[in-house]
């Protein structure tokens, strides 16, 4: 892994913003969309949730998770592996609200059922595509014609923590 790598798995994560969150429930797999809280400093994805919410019990029975960003306007795919937690810290709260949370708890930060979901990323895979879906379908056209694999942008796997 090198810095650059690194980088541009947290720039993704800036730009997309809005993830497929997916927890462990039992045998099966639940995914949810949410809007991630980038906190590169402390290597961590935030989210605020609600403690009504299945996920709560699917965290603390299997805290491994996944969460996916896609942009496909922008060519921008990550996924990462890793580990969520969940607390109820008011003062951690706070300082993740912001106005869009309010639609979602309409009590504010102070609400009990306010939760603040901490995603610690260990593994990354991103694809980097750059250019339109045009130019991707052109690129796939023009290897198929050739016998040739794609080249349609950067791909890495990634080792973080």
């Amino acid at each position: 892994m090198t810095d650059q790598d690194e980088a541009r798995i947290w720039d993704i994560v800036d730009r997309v913003r809005i993830c497929m969150v997916a927890t462990h429930d039992g045998g099966a797999i639940r995914a949810r969309p949410m809007i991630a809280l980038n906190d590169r400093d402390d290597g961590c994805i935030w989210f605020l949730s609600d403690a009504r919410t299945h996920k709560e019990g699917e965290i603390r029975d299997d805290p491994r998770a996944c969460v996916t960003f896609s942009a496909p306007d922008n060519g921008d795919y990550l996924a990462l592996s890793g580990r969520i937690a969940s607390t109820a810290e008011r003062q951690r709260i706070a300082e993740l609200w912001n106005p869009g949370a309010d639609a979602w708890f309409p009590g504010g930060a102070g609400d009990p059922n306010v939760r603040a979901l901490c995603f610690e990323p260990e593994q990354a895979e991103y694809w980097d595509e750059p250019g339109n879906q045009m130019a991707m379908k052109v690129e796939l056209d023009r290897a198929r014609q050739r016998g040739e694999r794609p080249q349609i942008g950067a791909h890495g796997k990634v080792t973080l923590g």
